[in-house]
């Protein structure tokens, strides 16, 4: 289980949290993920890359492959998709 969150710290340059989990390269394959986004959170963003980017970096969905966007009412960039937030 991972846990990303958002505290508040004004002595950081950048407030944005990320984490980044790099698999071994292959030829093929799949990956099947679950994500719950918690009640009362504002937005978040899921990105499939073929090199390591920094989490934070904020133009890392020009160069993803794949990026879902996720607002804090559930609503996302995929037209007709909404999650339940805590769920």
């Amino acid at each position: 289980m991972l846990h990303v969150r958002r505290p508040r710290n004004p002595s950081l340059v950048c407030e944005n949290q990320g984490t980044v989990w790099n698999y071994a390269a292959g030829s093929a394959g799949s990956l099947e993920g679950r994500v719950m986004f918690q009640e009362g959170g504002q937005s978040g963003r899921i990105s499939l890359l073929d090199c390591w980017v920094n989490p934070t970096n904020l133009t890392v969905d020009r160069y993803a492959m794949y990026t879902i966007s996720v607002r804090g009412d559930g609503t996302t960039t995929l037209p007709g998709t909404k999650l339940a937030p805590g769920q």
